[in-house]
């Protein structure tokens, strides 16, 4: 019960209120997955450094590093002023390299150590605002405490961005006998509320 109603506020108030790129690292049975997800409605705020780079799946929490992709090229965007802000880090853990790759249609990722230490986003090459991306990766025989990564919501974004990225860490689900037992328990507890406030406003009519 004290696991599941945690897990509960987290889908209710991590749901994105605008666009994003939205990254996710869930537990999965023994392992790790890493999906991306949604897009940019603009690339309003950066500007391409027409550099490309190989990509691999990986992510490095302490140093806020998170890449999807198949060994292909992407496209370097970095913020036109000052840095990419948010969460410096989403966890102490370090480089750890996917070991499936699925790119998808997106080479992706979020690096704040690129650009002299202002950030940057990596992008399929020719990326169009509005187009949707999608790929993912899987860390075997992982889980977010083996990987170094603390389970909860983090955000970056930039100078003129009507947009950010985002990452939900997510530790296990719980199996669907949980979210019974989790109910019978709230409607056991209501029941018992409810008496006894019959119950008192009983005694204070006598």
């Amino acid at each position: 019960m004290k696991k599941l109603l945690p897990f509960l506020c987290f889908c209710i108030f991590s749901l994105p209120s605008h666009a994003l790129l939205l990254f996710t690292l869930q537990e999965n049975g023994p392992d790790v997955e890493l999906t991306v997800s949604g897009s940019l409605t603009s690339l309003s705020g950066l500007s391409s450094a027409g550099v490309s780079a190989p990509i691999v799946g990986l992510v490095n929490p302490n140093t806020v590093i998170i890449q999807t992709g198949t060994n292909l090229t992407g496209e370097l965007f970095l913020p036109t002023v000052g840095s990419i802000t948010g969460d410096l880090n989403f966890g102490a853990g370090t480089l750890l390299n996917a070991n499936l790759n699925d790119g998808g249609s997106a080479i992706v990722g979020l690096d704040l150590t690129l650009g002299l230490g202002a950030g940057a986003l990596i992008l399929p090459s020719g990326y169009s605002a509005g187009t949707p991306v999608t790929g993912g990766g899987t860390f075997t025989g992982q889980s977010l405490a083996s990987m170094g990564v603390t389970p909860g919501v983090y955000s970056w974004t930039w100078t003129g961005a009507g947009d950010s990225v985002q990452l939900n860490a997510v530790s296990a689900i719980p199996e669907p006998g949980t979210y019974i037992a989790a109910l019978g328990m709230l409607g056991l507890v209501g029941f018992v509320w409810m008496r006894r406030k019959r119950m008192a406003s009983t005694m204070s009519e006598v």
